[in-house]
């Protein structure tokens, strides 16, 4: 059960309903006034069976019953609480239909200790009026979570701040005496410094008459400097002319180069279209070629298992039993579903005659990853499902079932290796394993006794 931790002051915590707990982000705890566009949905939900199923708080988590009482109180009371629990409240009613809904900062604080969880307001809370934003002069201790101020306090502290805004009113009346004194004082010496600006002006008015009759013969100079940059720029146009001229040479040369190179890229694709062809060609030879000598090993390999049964030293019998060790597959318990069925054919307990052989051939391919349906007469039977094993095997002869002629083939064949009860067959004269007590075992269906070369009678399915 994961638990999220409240890492900020700006996430928030708000409920719409009693399914969980929706994390948001406010752009800033300072914003005024709070809009829906200033929250961000943080994409968290906090709820059992969610992700997050318990919220830590300090060092601790809120989770099972204390989440769920949490969930009812933040629904319940529409408050949207951070982590030092601070909240927010928004408009609803009228206020919200008529004009954006906006959310409102609480005097009170959250009580987070009511799920023994410790905090402390490191945000400067800066209150205000909640109909026109005036700056409240409450003063609320840091850390408290109550928001309950006793009316003896806040009498005194009205009286106290009376009496300082008294003091304050006759220092100001001194401070605003004293200010209007210097002002005058400054007065008088602006006028003084105007008298002497209007004496510089007049004197900067006669340089400024004699600096103009100066410039008159300047001007006839910039005439002829005038005449001389005309011809400079006449100079320069010819100049940009030639330029211009240049360039054009330049983009025809350029587009010229350009056709070149894409010609040669023609030719090159071209050329690696041949290639490409002659590569597919070269490949499917090879192709070809690899199929033909794989059906020449297959081949091989068929005469190499003969010739290795005739040029080996061993019996028959271990032969085969040493082919049923290489070939042989567990099959997992999990692969047997039992399934009731009171209708199903019983067959014949114990059997006798002669059993049926069948030759070990490969190992299974068919089995494998897939249900194996077993029919019981009673679902209570105690059946070892523990100790099988799968084999492809082949077999040869005349059988009933088929017909009168001789017939051959294979399949995949489940054998039973345990040894948790044994049991007298065929007359008494041979021993096999069974995987419950005998007295069950015509009560389960798909069960034969087979003789496997190499390791001897099984149970099969």
């Amino acid at each position: 059960m994961a638990a999220y931790t409240l890492k900020s002051d700006k996430m928030f915590l708000r409920c719409f309903d009693m399914e969980g707990i929706e994390v948001y982000e406010l752009d800033s705890p300072y914003i005024y006034p709070v809009k829906g566009k200033h929250w961000s949905h943080i994409g968290i939900s906090i709820a059992p069976g969610k992700k997050y199923e318990a919220l830590k708080i300090g060092d601790k988590e809120i989770k099972s019953v204390d989440l769920q009482t949490l969930i009812k109180d933040l629904f319940n009371s529409r408050l949207i609480v951070n982590r030092e629990g601070l909240c927010f409240l928004a408009t609803t009613g009228v206020t919200s239909v008529v004009l954006e809904v906006e959310y409102y900062r609480q005097f009170d604080v959250f009580n987070w200790s009511r799920y023994q969880a410790k905090t402390s307001v490191n945000t400067k809370w800066s209150r205000k009026d909640i109909v026109d934003g005036r700056p409240l002069e409450i003063i609320v201790p840091v850390g408290s979570n109550s928001g309950d101020v006793n009316d003896q306090k806040v009498k005194e502290l009205e009286e106290e701040k009376k009496k300082e805004l008294e003091e304050q009113k006759n220092k100001h009346k001194a401070e605003i005496e004293e200010v209007e004194r210097k002002k005058e004082a400054a007065l008088k010496e602006k006028q003084a410094e105007i008298g002497k600006l209007k004496e510089e002006l007049v004197e900067e008015r006669r340089k400024k008459q004699e600096e103009e009759k100066k410039k008159e013969g300047e001007i006839e100079v910039e005439h002829k400097n005038e005449a001389a940059l005309k011809e400079k720029q006449a100079e320069i146009d010819k100049l940009k002319k030639e330029l211009a001229e240049e360039r054009r040479k330049k983009q025809e040369d350029e587009k010229k180069k350009d056709g070149e190179i894409a010609e040669l890229k023609r030719k090159h694709k071209e050329e690696l279209v041949r290639l490409e062809q002659r590569k597919q060609q070269e490949l499917k030879w090879k192709q070809d070629e690899l199929e033909r000598k794989q059906k020449q090993n297959e081949d091989l390999e068929k005469e190499l298992k003969i010739h290795s049964f005739q040029k080996s030293t061993l019996s028959p019998t271990d032969y085969f039993k040493g082919l049923v060790q290489l070939f042989e597959v567990s099959v997992p318990s999990s692969a047997f579903i039992f399934q009731q069925n009171v209708g199903f054919p019983r067959f014949e307990w114990p059997p006798s005659g002669v059993p049926e052989t069948v030759t070990p051939l490969g190992p299974s391919k068919s089995i494998l990853g897939k249900p194996i349906p077993t029919e019981l007469y009673d679902i209570s039977y105690a059946f070892d499902s523990y100790n099988w094993r799968s084999l492809r095997v082949g077999l040869s002869g005349w059988f009933k079932s088929v017909g009168p002629n001789f017939c051959t083939g294979q399949y995949d064949l489940i054998y039973y290796e345990g040894n948790k009860y044994e049991e007298e067959v065929f007359d008494k004269k041979e021993k096999v394993f069974i995987p419950c007590h005998p007295i069950y075992l015509v009560g389960i269906g798909r069960l034969k006794v087979r003789h496997i070369s190499g390791i001897g009678l099984r149970m099969t399915i």
